[in-house]
């Protein structure tokens, strides 16, 4: 019964690890696509529009 209660109590924490890594990973992401946005809508301000409205 005890290595049945380490087993769990490691494949517990091994979910957790990943769970933790995958939200770190994704903040980052999300991070860096609001860093990029202010250059981006740099770019389209810049883009020729023919005399048409964006």
């Amino acid at each position: 019964m005890g290595s049945f209660k380490f087993a769990f109590v490691v494949l517990l924490a091994f979910t957790v690890v990943i769970a933790v890594t995958v939200q770190i990973v994704e903040a980052k992401r999300t991070l860096q696509e609001e860093k990029s946005l202010p250059l981006m809508d740099l770019q389209v301000s810049k883009l020729p529009t023919n005399g048409w409205f964006l």
